[in-house]
């Protein structure tokens, strides 16, 4: 027996090993040509992914043929003209708008599919689903992974080929390329929720990547995007949302598709309108092979019907819940009316199945975090969760490594298949706003603790016997032993997106200072990204106030040294990060701001001391390498403030003489009027400018 156990150990070591070698060979092929697709896999998975989620969104639209119609004939339309050029999106074919749950994402997949299958079409069929990947959360990605396909399709020598080089450098290099393929070869783009971007270089408000494009004769743009929400709005959203894309394109007049389904509240349109929403769930339940008893079926018009507006959203999440049943299952029981608590008796749901405490920390994790957590985040905020990890050892009292194991988390995940997508650095986060609204209000009760796991682990203040004990990763600020003036550092971006967000929100204020009042942290928020640069102005703000309001109740929750520290931060990035962002060397920039700070500036001092604690600060004695790998430095040849200046902010970005000024009545936007023709909007807290209009 001993024999035959080592010979099938042997046996299988070797085919492990084998399998392993395979693995790695196959990725290290899929990530330098895509396995002989000849695409880097980074990208080829970016174009995979949006092909697979159109296709998915494909399943999800029946009915509403009116509205294919509406934006095919959008799509079949000459290009629109404009002679005198004022025209910012006149080369856009059209938009499809729609509140929150109405459809748009289903009716641009279904759109982009019948344009691809007419016979009559040449054009390759471009589609991007902004937000649900790495490469479509910002403006820059989005292009970047564009760029690389119609590289790829239009046979591009490799020499040729320059998205991935100009993607490193500056945004208006990039845009001019985007465009100038836009305008070279006939493709047919959709672009769907423009309002999912982030701002980084005014992406959202602006759609600065398609301002002014000139495409093809062939060429067909589409969009879609939430319209912004007023005072008026009937959005079913409690909250309200500006995002400027629906400012933009009214702004140029671009043709719009709106997206809604017969209300229920118009006594006309009533039947109509829920036999409209019951004949697509009757269909959708087809496409899986299942339908509803009678009993059922009328329990879900009664539900359907309680939804003024019956949404997309509603439709489908009834659907996810119907397709599990038997014919025995009493619908009574198990379908909520009203996409609130249907949505509750999704959590609840899954709490039943997977453990309480697992799916509610969880849940708050992605809920709470500020862009999302990824999949090894999330099993080592688990793991340091006794309770959780109680439930999870609870047959298994002994664990060789008391952490959590990859499969609880992946079971999990995969349950929540259509209620979370993948986001920036791969972390998962809500794939509808109504998701999140509700999770915010259902997770109440752990968010202090779910909090405080997270500015534990993201602010790096694990204890070492612990990271060892359970196999955790620490966070430093920069990885590869970098420090602040390496010009190629690698800076642990999720550090900067979640640790001073979570110290500030659970009230740790003198561990927020620590954390977002240092020079390393300017210098890694700064290089992170410039929508990064005006979150750190926002988070140092809000942490003064809060400092100060302490202090004004006497309170000795932070010590002197820390509070000047923290003022003096925050001086510094009022009044200089906006001239950071737009200085063409954010980090030179970022140098010669701080050495023209006063010699009392705590950010002048630190960076001096710093300076000159570097290894090799001497830079003759540096080697080509060495100097290279410097960012530049500078010394102030005058200039230099002798003392802190009365000015607390600049806003910079006109071109010309500003005349007028304006501030919004609750205090939270700066109008500015200027002799560049332009009024821009300002970010009174942060100083960035969120928005331009021309004219």
């Amino acid at each position: 027996f001993d024999d035959y156990m080592k010979t099938f150990q042997n046996f299988a070591s070797q085919i492990f090993n084998e399998s392993l070698q395979s693995n790695i060979s196959m990725k290290k092929e899929w990530d330098l040509n895509g396995c002989g697709f000849g695409l880097q896999g980074e990208y080829l998975g970016e174009i995979l992914h949006h092909s697979s989620w159109a296709n998915e969104k494909l399943k999800t639209f029946v009915k509403r043929e009116d509205l294919v119609r509406q934006v095919c004939n959008l799509v079949m339309a000459e290009n629109r003209e404009d002679g005198t050029g004022n025209i910012p999106f006149v080369g856009l074919s059209g938009c499809v708008m729609g509140v929150s749950g109405a459809g748009k994402t289903a009716l641009m997949a279904k759109v982009a599919h019948e344009i691809y299958q007419r016979e009559d079409n040449q054009n390759p069929v471009l589609i991007r689903f902004c937000g649900t990947s790495k490469g479509s959360y910002n403006a820059r990605s989005l292009m970047i992974s564009l760029c690389v396909q119609m590289e790829h399709l239009f046979d591009y020598a490799m020499s040729e080929r320059k998205a991935v080089l100009l993607g490193a450098g500056k945004y208006e290099e990039l845009v001019e390329y985007f465009q100038n393929l836009l305008s070279t070869h006939p493709v047919t783009l959709f672009i769907d929720s423009l309002d999912q971007l982030s701002n980084e270089d005014q992406g959202r408000s602006e759609i600065s990547f398609l301002k002014h494009v000139k495409p093809h004769k062939d060429t067909r743009i589409v969009v879609s995007s939430l319209p912004d929400d007023d005072e008026d709005s009937s959005s079913v959203s409690s909250k309200k949302y500006v995002y400027y894309c629906d400012l933009k394109l009214k702004k140029s007049a671009v043709p719009r598709v709106i997206v809604q389904m017969a209300q229920m509240g118009d006594a006309t349109d009533a039947g109509s309108g829920l036999d409209e929403a019951m004949d697509i769930i009757d269909q959708l339940l087809l496409k899986q092979n299942r339908t509803l008893t009678m009993e059922q079926r009328n329990v879900v018009r009664e539900r359907v019907s309680m939804e003024k507006e019956k949404t997309a959203l509603y439709i489908n999440l009834a659907v996810l819940v119907a397709s599990k049943w038997t014919s025995q299952v009493d619908a009574s029981m198990n379908l909520a009316g009203g996409v609130k608590p249907l949505i509750l008796q999704l959590f609840k749901k899954l709490e039943h199945d997977y453990g309480e405490k697992l799916v509610k920390f969880a849940l708050a994790f992605i809920t709470y975090s500020k862009k999302g957590i990824s999949d090894v985040e999330m099993e080592e905020l688990l793991s340091l969760n006794e309770e959780v990890l109680d439930h999870v050892f609870q047959y298994h009292k002994k664990p060789k490594v008391r952490r959590l194991p990859s499969h609880v988390w992946l079971r999990l995940k995969s349950a929540m298949h259509g209620l979370i997508v993948e986001g920036e650095s791969g972390c998962s986060k809500w794939y509808h706003r109504q998701l999140k609204e509700t999770a915010e209000e259902h997770f109440n009760s752990e968010k202090r603790t779910a909090i405080q796991y997270m500015s534990t682990y993201f602010g790096n203040l694990v204890g070492e016997e612990e990271l060892k004990e359970k196999r955790l990763r620490s966070q430093p600020r920069f990885f590869d032993n970098g420090t602040f003036l390496t010009k190629n550092v690698i800076i642990n971006r999720r550090r900067c997106d979640e640790a001073f967000h979570h110290f500030i929100e659970n009230g740790l204020l003198e561990d927020a200072v620590r954390e977002m009042c240092t020079i390393d942290s300017l210098y890694a928020n700064c290089r992170h990204s410039s929508s990064q640069c005006f979150e750190y102005v926002r988070g140092v703000l809000r942490l003064h106030l809060l400092i100060e309001q302490s202090r004004e109740m006497n309170s000795d929750e932070v010590s002197e040294e820390l509070r000047v520290k923290c003022d003096h931060y925050k001086r510094f990035a009022l009044s200089e990060m906006t001239s950071v962002v737009n200085s063409n060397n954010p980090i030179a920039g970022l140098n010669r701001s701080i050495d023209r700070q006063p010699p009392c500036s705590r950010v002048h001092q630190e960076y001096q001391t710093r300076i000159k604690s570097y290894r090799r600060f001497n830079l003759m004695e540096l080697n080509n390498n060495e100097f290279a790998d410097m960012t530049p430095l500078f010394k102030s040849l005058g200039g230099r403030y002798n003392a802190f200046t009365p000015c607390l902010s600049t806003l910079e970005g006109h071109s010309g003489g500003v005349n007028s000024v304006a501030l919004s009545e609750d205090g939270q936007r700066v109008v500015s009027g200027s002799d560049d023709n332009t009024v821009k909007i300002w970010d009174a807290t942060s100083g960035e400018c969120v928005s331009t209009l021309e004219g």
